[in-house]
């Protein structure tokens, strides 16, 4: 059973009814255009050049939120110290380089989309540490993406772009591990569908109206998994690494090209 152990009635109860909801939604997505249809063999940047000529645009954003009064402070006490170009001076970074990041996809008209939060850490210094059962804790460098928003209106293919902005920062920074708070449909699409063998870390909640649950996996068997089960996935996420990158990784040559 995938949901944790505590509350694992509930997790259990929500996840088979969200399996219950995809089988109707594969039955009524049969009356939809088709371009709105992502096909389980496609490409997702395939469907996004169908949708958005050019293509979306994703940034990372991160560093330390800087108020121009704490740089003129700084600036302020260098001069009064008798540095040089005390004027240009940057105050020093107060946190690591990548350990909160912002993911914003741009469309082609220049108005952001969708944006995904993500942090690095140990699960003591993350935001869903305390939503994970204490037999399912991941260790070492984890990469969080707790919060997401999407613009009703936002090209095809717009959440999976941040997806794969969150997994490529997570492994650009070494992360062992990825963690995200999804509800518990996301989850048995993420399964079923795209082949992300997500695992339940903990029970279901209800927060706002809204219900919840922390999953994530090792990148590793993530990655294995999507071999097997959605290598045209597998290859969208890894497009990204340079050449190099992909023997540093031990991700080898994408799936498709492999063929």
């Amino acid at each position: 059973m995938i949901g944790g152990s505590a509350g694992s009635t509930q997790g259990s109860v929500a996840f088979h009814s969200a399996r219950e909801e995809i089988e109707r939604w594969k039955l009524t997505a049969w009356c939809l255009p088709a371009a709105t249809l992502i096909p389980e063999n496609s490409n997702v940047t395939d469907e996004i050049a169908l949708t958005e000529t050019p293509q979306p645009t994703v940034h990372v954003v991160m560093g330390d939120p800087l108020l121009s009064r704490s740089a003129e402070i700084y600036r302020q006490k260098l001069a009064e110290a008798g540095v040089e170009d005390a004027e240009h001076a940057v105050p020093p970074a107060q946190r690591p380089v990548g350990r909160t990041s912002f993911h914003v996809v741009v469309s082609a008209a220049g108005e952001p989309v969708g944006v995904m939060r993500a942090a690095l850490g140990t699960l003591d210094q993350l935001s869903l540490g305390h939503l994970i059962d204490e037999d399912k804790r991941p260790h070492g460098l984890i990469c969080e993406c707790p919060l997401i928003a999407v613009e009703p209106d936002a090209p095809e293919g717009t959440t999976e772009l941040l997806y794969r902005s969150v997994y490529v920062f997570a492994r650009r920074h070494g992360a062992e591990s990825l963690v995200a708070s999804v509800d518990p449909m996301t989850l048995a699409i993420f399964r079923d569908e795209y082949g992300i063998k997500f695992r339940a870390l903990g029970p279901v909640q209800t927060h706002l109206g809204f219900d919840s649950m922390a999953v994530g996996e090792e990148l590793m068997t993530l990655e294995n998994g999507l071999r097997i089960y959605r290598p045209d996935f597998y290859d969208f996420l890894t497009e990204p690494f340079t050449d190099n990158e992909r023997h540093r990784f031990g991700l080898g040559a994408g799936t498709t090209s492999s063929a």
